[in-house]
């Protein structure tokens, strides 16, 4: 789904482009959070799609609780562990605080490079790279996400001159300050998005204005050293070949 939002930016940064409208978010229409439906077919439904995260029926739930209901969840009323009493992140906790959940996840350190193979030399434009590094310690976590507060910045790149316009395809916050959202599937196997933003809580990978999402990945994150990678890349309809190379290094807590 990448490769399906890039070539328009990257046509649209190089020379304008217009289209139509863009494709449905779950969400836009009134009562889509809440109707059972998957309404933009994503295979996500309701609640559990990233277009519904910020609507008044999913927000109920408290980031990192998975009750429902403020509060401590300390008693049978919320308890999710099976066996009542304390809820502290064992037994079958779905917190996001202990077991698979994503609140154990503290800390990440991500680097992004990306190559640009022109094969159409007569746009007055030729080979770059750009290479991209940012961190964030967590700032709030459900089970399957976490939002992180830190930093992102170029660290070196061939893109200058004529060429410097690819920098403007990947956001890059001027203050080097940034936000990163990652969402998980399966517990903690996969990281399935990746979002640098520059305002808080704006992770929803609905635009690249002030932020640069990837989303749909399968990244099988390697708890023996806590990375993961993923890599895709397109050709542009200039015949501009972009290639992404993603990496993450993640903390936890337990």
């Amino acid at each position: 789904m990448r490769a399906m939002t890039i070539p328009c930016v990257l046509v649209f940064t190089l020379f304008g482009c217009s289209g139509g409208d863009g494709p449905e978010i779950e969400g836009d229409d009134g009562g889509e959070c809440s109707d059972g439906a998957d309404n933009d077919q994503d295979g996500y439904f309701d609640c559990d799609d990233q277009g519904c995260w910020g609507s008044p029926d999913c927000d109920q739930v408290n980031p990192g609780d998975d009750t429902g209901v403020d509060g401590d969840d300390t008693g049978s009323g919320g308890d999710d562990t099976g066996s009542g009493g304390d809820d502290t992140g064992s037994g079958g906790d779905d917190t996001g605080n202990g077991g698979n959940g994503a609140g154990v996840v503290t800390s990440a350190d991500v680097t992004l490079h990306v190559t640009f193979d022109v094969i159409n030399g007569t746009l007055g434009i030729s080979d770059c790279e750009t290479s991209y590094a940012g961190s964030g310690t967590q700032l709030r976590a459900t089970d399957t996400r976490v939002e992180m507060q830190g930093s992102w910045r170029i660290t070196e790149t061939t893109c200058t001159e004529g060429n410097a316009v690819f920098n403007d395809i990947v956001w890059v916050s001027g203050t080097e300050e940034a936000y990163h959202t990652f969402t998980f599937d399966a517990g903690l196997t996969y990281m399935s998005m990746w979002t640098v933003h520059r305002d808080e809580g704006d992770y929803q990978p609905d635009s690249t204005r002030n932020k640069w999402p990837m989303f749909d990945l399968r990244a099988t994150i390697d708890w023996g050293d806590g990375t993961a990678q993923h890599s895709e890349d397109f050709t542009d309809s200039d015949g501009t070949r972009v290639i992404f190379d993603l990496e993450v290094t993640f903390e936890r807590a337990d």
